[in-house]
């Protein structure tokens, strides 16, 4: 069942609680935080069909509202925050893998397209790392371990010169203590994942660590204080 239900981390109760739900039901959607918001864009509902919209959550007042439409539609897109505006990046549009990114920029209360990615990716894992945004693995037909990396001021994408050591799409990635963690995902086996691999940016490689508890895809993370925190998703 798609669901449009939302649930809240407590953290001075030590527990979760509901908040208003979304307008639409929707799953495989990309989110990120900007100036105390959520954002939520693109994604797919019932008929699997792509979707444009975007819908901001303001959790003082507990309530969503329609913001614009994304220019091209898509599911199964990542998006981060990154010096001050969202980024939509790549997904499924009902017909292809993308590789369209589009920006939001609060004040003109628009998304514009930017430079898109060398590889058209669904599925892939993104975070902001050292002024810039890596989009990590995902799948164009078979999952990779190919990283890019956008420099906002040349508006350009390149090549990150030290890839996965594990192709899988459909897991996260976030900044962690100064490092890129990514967790979970399928490979090209269709095994679900319960790897951990970490980048150190000071000895310029990755490294398995050890893994999460349970395998899992297509789930939710973040990082708060010295943790991070994963909720559910899929193992089977």
């Amino acid at each position: 069942e798609y669901l449009n239900s939302m649930e809240l981390l407590d953290i001075s109760q030590q527990c979760w609680r509901m908040c208003t739900p979304m307008s639409t039901k929707k799953a495989y959607f990309g989110s990120a935080v900007l100036n105390n918001f959520l954002y939520v864009f693109g994604g797919n509902n019932y008929d699997y069909k792509a979707l444009f919209e975007t819908e901001v959550y303001d959790r003082l007042r507990d309530v969503w509202y329609v913001s614009s439409n994304l220019n091209i539609p898509r599911r199964n897109n990542c998006g981060v925050t990154s010096n001050g505006r969202i980024y939509c990046i790549g997904g499924y549009d009902g017909s292809s893998i993308i590789p369209n990114v589009e920006a939001y920029d609060h004040r003109m209360k628009a998304w514009v397209e930017v430079a898109p990615l060398n590889t058209p990716r669904s599925s892939a894992m993104c975070v902001a790392f050292d002024n810039k945004i890596y989009v990590i693995g995902g799948t164009n037909g078979e999952r990779l371990n190919s990283i890019e990396v956008y420099e906002e001021k040349m508006n350009k994408w390149e090549q990150f010169p030290y890839a996965l050591l594990e192709a899988g799409s459909s897991g996260a990635a976030f900044n962690y203590l100064n490092q890129i963690y990514v967790v979970g995902g399928i490979d090209n086996e269709h095994n679900i994942l319960d790897s951990v691999e970490q980048y150190q940016p000071f000895n310029k490689r990755w490294q398995f660590l050890n893994g999460v508890p349970e395998k899992k895809m297509n789930f939710g993370a973040a990082t708060l204080s010295d943790s991070y925190i994963i909720t559910g998703g899929e193992n089977g």
